[in-house]
């Protein structure tokens, strides 16, 4: 379980935690050994440190109230600071912290805020290629297709996962075994077989099963040796049955049958070399509370990073040499030709002569190599592996140039380099335009890889990567198979693509009463009807409308055996409200010995009771109880334990904590309706798309930025198509500021 730390009190919330002046600052991964604050300005460091996520840098409010108008005595906010704050845990910030913050607030926070100029444009910068985009960029570049494996449904083995694009062995020793009953509740079950001695009880070495919380599912875990194994479970020592789950069985010799799976595992799936360039890069660093892997500030090369470079480019190499133009050049103008298009394919800008003649030495007397060389040194150089928003120098500002707009235009909407239309709109100065930018907008968004691009920050917007990322969480239920996962991932791509780029809003994507299914989707959906392999539009019940009904998010946000309230109240504050919650309490720890027949709305209502728990559980559980209709896989129940099954719940404080907007629903889709109707949420997604696309976390963006972004949104109607065209049309979508 997540334990979860958050203040509330008289309308001040420290999200990050508190410091006292004598205490050591809390764990941070960027700074494991930090010190505390000395100095005049600890007021503003306590401040940046445990409240300013959460009540903005200049107390100008955000997922807590402002404070930048406080108008209450310095003696009370001391007080509310030293006395309750951080609530259920206040000895964090007493006596010289608690003045210094207050102090700071009522000096240099009141009053308003700094106006805005208008038009105020991004960071200049160079962005390094995520792993993603590489190798979109590399499969256009060579017209190759792009790895296929972006989800586990797509390696053709039960035993493979997707990694980085390559379908790759599971370490797949590790066996479950898995029993229904639901006629009965023996007092053990074990397995036995070839690999115990036929053991037919946990007492002579059989391997005893545990029954899921709240069920009649019994299971185990065991690690099985390569080769073909026979086994039955046995209930209570004496009666034994064969696997239901498992298809494959032979004669026992009395009868009837033993269960028989074969173990081989360890081996790798073989692979076509090069296949995924990525399958070892670096994973991308991103700072806390940034879900994409696009980060700018982050995006460095390291010397792993160098050799996985290299390594990529001489594949490649090999792939150009032999089978494009140049291979069949017979002089140097055919040789200039080449590097100058494939040049300026793989630079996303025009190569300058010098640039043209360096490259042609390289080609030298051995012809063969000398390809391989050209490529490579291409394909490794920072011209391939940057894209440039840097511009050149406009008055206070840097104008971006035709070429460097192709590229944030082509990666913002497709995540990959521009296709030639592009480059030729590019090439007539069409781009420096706001109409000329808005026709080429136009037309990328109508191409489907505007839908795969918005579907990549959907998943990790919501958070599912787990769908594919962890294959074992599903293996207590045999019914869930891969090609389920790459269903319940698509639909959520599907669907948000959908409502994207067709003009829906917010509001569409919580209260949509349509799905996209296949036939294990609509079979764990119950849904009426035939369908086949291929994803279609299917008419769903209420229960389920929109996102949070389905499977995706109810499979990504519960444990291997049971739903979570937790996970899934957390999965509504932090993905679809921005809401954070910092660090739990030091005494933070599992429930308490609870009775296993229990509802889980029953084990987890000690959070009500318990201060220090409470003080966040209050904006969770009762969030995370409207889900209680759904099991960890997400299919509809409506009894647990015998009883019925109760999702009726609250959301505290839907609009920010401390603004007392607080909403009852009785089932999930009354949730989704009290999301669909509140601010909060669309300005979430807005400004999360705002992040995804300029590859800057919270408190990297300037507040006169996302600030009239959100107004447009919200002048839009929560329109993200319109959104995005109006953003490209602005004037400041070709200029940037920074440093010379």
């Amino acid at each position: 379980m997540r334990w979860l730390y958050c203040g509330l009190i008289v309308g001040l919330v420290a999200c990050q935690g508190g410091v006292s002046s004598t205490d050591p600052l809390p764990p941070d991964p960027n700074n494991p050994n930090p010190t505390p604050p000395t100095g005049d300005d600890r007021g503003a460091v306590w401040y940046g440190m445990q409240c300013a996520s959460c009540h903005g840098a200049l107390g100008e409010g955000g997922t807590a109230p402002a404070l930048n108008g406080w108008t209450k005595p310095r003696d009370i906010l001391v007080a509310v600071i030293d006395e309750r704050m951080p609530l259920g845990n206040p000895d964090l910030c007493r006596g010289d912290c608690a003045e210094r913050v207050a102090d700071y607030i009522l000096e240099e926070l009141q009053g308003p805020l700094p106006e805005c100029e208008g038009g105020v444009p991004s960071l200049r910068r160079l962005r390094l290629l995520t792993r993603r985009e590489y190798r979109h960029t590399v499969a256009d570049l060579l017209d190759a297709p792009a790895p296929v494996c972006m989800a586990i449904g797509d390696c053709q083995l039960e035993t493979q996962s997707c990694e980085a694009g390559l379908c790759v062995a599971d370490a797949c020793e590790l066996h479950t075994f898995v029993l229904d009953l639901p006629d009965r509740t023996p007092a053990q079950v074990v397995v036995a077989g070839t690999f115990n001695g036929w053991a037919p009880t946990a007492a002579q070495g059989a391997w005893p099963l545990q029954r899921l919380p709240g069920s009649q599912r019994w299971f185990a875990k065991q690690r099985l040796p390569n080769g073909q194994h026979d086994y039955k479970f046995v209930l209570d020592g004496q009666e034994w049955r064969a696997d239901p789950n498992n298809p494959n069985t032979v004669p026992d010799g009395q009868g009837g049958v033993n269960s028989r799976l074969t173990q081989n595992c360890g081996a790798e799936v073989p692979v076509t070399p090069g296949a995924d360039p990525t399958l070892h890069f670096p994973v991308e660093s991103r700072p806390a509370g940034y879900f994409f892997d696009a980060h700018a500030a982050s995006g460095v090369v390291s010397p792993v990073h160098v050799d996985e470079y290299l390594s990529a480019a001489q594949v490649f190499a090999e792939q150009v040499a032999t089978r494009s133009a140049l291979a069949n050049c017979r002089d140097q103008a055919c040789d200039r030709n080449f590097i100058r298009n494939f040049g300026s394919r793989a630079f996303r800008r025009p190569l300058s002569e010098p640039e043209v003649q360096r490259y042609l030495a390289l080609i030298g007397a051995d012809r063969a190599a000398g390809i391989r060389t050209l490529i490579e040194v291409l394909l490794s150089s920072p011209n391939f592996l940057y894209r440039s928003e840097l511009g050149t120098a406009d008055g206070a500002w840097f104008r971006l140039d035709e070429w460097e707009l192709a590229s944030v235009l082509s990666y913002q909407l497709w995540g990959t380099m521009p296709d030639q239309a592009l480059f030729d709109a590019a090439a007539a100065g069409q781009l420096s335009s706001a109409a000329g930018r808005r026709a080429q907008a136009e037309r990328l968004l109508a191409d489907p890889r505007a839908a795969d691009h918005l579907g990549d920050f959907a998943i990790d917007w919501l958070g599912l990567a787990g769908v594919i990322d962890q294959p074992k969480r599903g293996e207590l239920f045999p019914e869930v198979t891969p090609g389920l996962r790459t269903a319940m991932l698509q639909e959520t791509r599907q669907l948000f693509a959908d409502v994207a780029l067709g003009g829906g809003g917010y509001a569409q994507l919580l209260l949509a009463d349509y799905g996209y299914v296949d036939g294990a989707l609509a079979r764990l959906y119950q849904l009426p009807g035939t369908y086949g392999a291929e994803l279609t539009r299917a008419n769903k019940p209420a229960l389920r409308a929109g996102i949070l009904g389905q499977a995706s998010v109810l499979f990504a946000y519960a444990h291997s055996d049971q739903g979570s309230p937790i996970k899934r109240g957390v999965f509504v504050r932090e993905r679809l409200l921005c809401q954070k919650f910092g660090v739990p309490p030091p005494e933070a720890g599992g429930l308490p010995e609870v009775d296993p027949n229990a509802t889980t709305r029953e084990r987890f209502q000690m959070h009500s009771g318990k201060p220090s728990c409470n003080a966040c559980h209050q904006y969770i559980d009762g969030v995370g109880f409207g889900f209680e209709r759904f099991d960890a896989i997400g299919r509809a129940r409506d009894q647990e334990n015998g009883r019925p099954i109760d999702d009726r719940g609250v959301i505290v404080d839907l609009e920010a904590f401390g603004r007392g907007t607080t909403a009852e629903f009785n089932n999930l889709a009354e949730l989704g309706v009290a999301l669909a109707q509140s601010q909060a949420g669309p300005d979430c997604m807005a400004t999360q798309y705002y992040r995804f696309v300029q590859g800057e976390a919270e408190g990297e963006t300037d507040r006169c930025l996302l600030q009239p972004f959100l107004g447009r949104y919200r002048a839009q109607g929560g329109d993200l198509r319109a959104l995005i065209l109006e953003l490209i049309a602005d004037p400041a979508y070709a200029l940037r500021r920074g440093e010379p």
